[in-house]
């Protein structure tokens, strides 16, 4: 269950990195 979590952690701080990343360089 913990390594679910932190994969899925890992995936939305990721997920909202990306779009941070989109609209800085827009």
């Amino acid at each position: 269950i913990v390594a679910m979590l932190e994969k899925s952690g890992i995936l939305r701080i990721a997920n909202v990195g990306d779009c941070g990343l989109r609209i800085i360089r827009k």
